[in-house]
């Protein structure tokens, strides 16, 4: 859906020995773009715990996998997938990126408002729980996810 900046994968790779201090050092000596400084430090600071929770057998449910990946960046995934030598954590990944990446919800804010709630900081709560639910196909229909978002605000 978007290009990979190959280039950030093979430098991810060559310093997945060096600390992540280390990796800070030479990306500002290079003078890095922020946003590619980011990709590297987020690698090395999300790679041990992403690869020990996708090789689990808890990391199962869709939603949970998609909390997991979806602030990364593709080219840390992509890293992720790489490094694990996990079929298992190879395969979360191929469904995160052909499944669950880009799910969008059916309903919005202005639904929830309509159940009769004021709007707050809790409709993005509710939004972001009712798409969870769509992802581990709890809901499917814009109907059913209505009546999540309901159930979830409190509302018969």
């Amino acid at each position: 859906k978007r290009s990979i900046d190959r280039w950030i994968l093979y430098l991810m790779a060559l310093f997945d020995s060096l600390s992540y201090n280390d990796i800070s050092r030479i990306c500002a000596k290079f003078v890095f773009r922020r946003g590619e400084t980011l990709r590297m430090l987020s690698y090395k600071k999300a790679a041990k715990a992403a690869i020990d929770t996708l090789s689990s057998r808890r990391a199962s449910r869709p939603s949970r996998i998609y909390r997991l990946l979806e602030p990364l960046s593709f080219e840390v995934i992509l890293m992720i997938g790489a490094a694990s030598g996990s079929r298992a954590v190879k395969a979360r990944i191929r469904d995160f990126f052909m499944k669950y990446n880009g799910v969008k919800t059916s309903i919005k804010g202005e639904d929830i408002k309509a159940l009769g709630l004021k709007p707050s900081p809790e409709f993005a709560k509710i939004l972001k729980k009712v798409l969870y639910a769509k992802i581990d196909g709890v809901v499917r229909t814009r109907s059913e996810e209505l009546a999540y978002a309901a159930r979830l605000a409190g509302v018969s």
